[in-house]
This record gives structure tokens, C-alpha cells and sequence, in this order.
């Protein structure tokens, strides 16, 4: 497994203090990824990633990883299966630069933008940034195998793999009484909810669009796993059909 992070500014630049806390935050899931650690700052976007090397793993892999323009970034904890073929059906005509499955879904992305929820069969939690259009797409695989929380508030939106991770943030840490009573009930806390009230867990099958210079958070369901209808008439009227 890998870890992500990620800090967006809606005010100004990154601050020194506000890189210093991604750095930490990084820090904080090393143990996820004990292979690399790399950083990448912009004005006021900071991703981060700590990186266990199972395909490709040589450093030309390592992330976060940068398109040849320099206008996209992706940071990705997971694995796409089925990106050879992705790879062979829509990027004949791309000279990538490593094996890894991270680059093919960042020229996915590039390619197709969201629509690549549809295609791609993984389990995953990945953030893509545009520096020309100021945006961040984030999501999440359909059940929800890969971890992904956030904290949104006026000024910033942070993000990352794990609770710990974000606590190095400057975020509110009051416990959530609601999160407290379900896991009491139910052993464990479903999302969207955690332990700390400003924290949120992503959903299954969810994606973010985030608009850093319009202050603007967009949520989305790209995925959801149907109920099967009750069957709510008696017995005797059954077996009279």
C-alpha cells in the first residue's frame, strides 16, 4: 500500500508552516510507503506521497508523478488491474515514461478527464492536479477498499489516506459524538463520518472537483450499488400469482 496527502490553499500561497504541516502529515504514513517519499508544491496546491514499490520499481515510477507538459500531477495509493490494456486501447500514441500503473492513469485522465471512473477496475484513492485550470480531481474506488478522508473549511481543503496523517494539519480536533455512539453500536465508525468532527471519509464510488482559485468543492457519486427490492406482499397473494 502507498500513502497520499494533500494540502489546497484558497486564500494565498503555501506558507512555510502550511508546507512544513504536509511534510509531517507525510511523515505520519511513511509506514504506508516505506520505499519513497516525494513532495510537490504550486502556489497554494501541496501533494504528497510515501510510496511502496510493486509495479515498476525504479525511481522513474516514484510519485507524485508529473506529466511531460507540466501541467498534470497525480499522487495515487492503489492499483488499476486491467491498465495494460487501457494503456494498448487508448495510449498507442503516448511515450510514457515508466511501467507504472499511475502514469497510464494520469494520460487516462488526461485523455478522457472523469470519465476514466467508468474504465478503469482497481482499488484505489488518487488525486490528479491541473495547474493550467486551477482544479483537483480526487476519488475513490466503488466499495471503498482505499481510504481517503478530508477536512474542508473556508480557507483550505486538506485531504489524506489516514486520520493520523491529517491530524498534523491546523484543523478542528473536537470528537464527533455521532461518530462516538455509532461505533459503540457498531464496532467500527461507517463513513462518511470519523472520529473527529471535521473530518470526513470520503464514499465509496465518490469523486471531488475541487475550483482552488473559485473556492469551489463539487462531490460527486460516479457509483452506487443497487438494493435489491423487498418483497412486500403476503404469502398467500405469492402464491396465488
Amino acid at each position: 500500500m502507498c500513502g497520499i496527502s494533500g494540502f489546497l490553499s484558497f486564500q494565498a500561497t503555501l506558507s512555510s508552516e502550511q508546507k512544513e504541516a504536509l511534510n509531517l502529515s507525510l511523515s505520519c504514513i511513511e509506514k504506508r510507503g516505506p520505499d519513497n517519499k516525494g513532495l510537490f508544491y504550486t502556489d497554494n496546491v501541496g501533494l504528497g506521497h510515501t510510496r511502496l514499490s510493486i509495479i515498476d520499481v525504479s525511481a522513474k515510477a516514484n510519485q507524485p508523478f508529473t506529466d511531460k507538459s507540466g501541467r498534470y500531477t497525480i499522487i495515487l495509493n492503489g492499483e488499476i488491474y486491467n491498465y495494460k490494456n487501457l494503456k494498448t486501447q487508448y495510449l498507442k500514441d503516448v511515450s510514457l515514461a515508466s511501467d507504472s500503473d499511475s502514469e497510464v492513469l494520469l494520460y487516462l485522465y488526461i485523455k478522457l478527464g472523469k470519465k476514466i471512473l467508468d474504465i478503469i477496475n482497481g482499488f484505489f484513492a488518487f488525486a490528479i492536479y491541473d495547474s493550467q485550470e486551477k482544479r483537483v480531481f480526487i476519488a475513490r474506488d466503488r466499495i471503498g477498499i482505499k481510504p481517503l478522508l478530508y477536512v474542508q473549511q473556508d480557507d483550505f481543503f486538506c485531504f489524506a489516506s489516514d486520520l493520523g496523517s491529517l491530524l498534523a494539519f491546523p484543523i478542528d480536533k473536537e470528537i464527533d459524538k455521532t461518530a462516538l455512539s455509532l461505533y459503540l453500536q457498531l464496532n467500527y465508525i461507517p463513513a462518511p463520518y470519523s472520529i473527529i468532527q471535521s473530518v470526513k471519509k470520503l464514499m465509496p464510488g465518490e469523486f471531488i472537483e475541487i475550483d482552488v482559485a473559485k473556492k469551489q468543492v463539487d462531490f460527486k457519486r460516479y457509483y452506487e450499488i443497487k438494493q435489491k427490492q423487498v418483497f412486500q406482499d403476503s404469502y398467500q397473494k405469492a402464491k396465488e400469482s
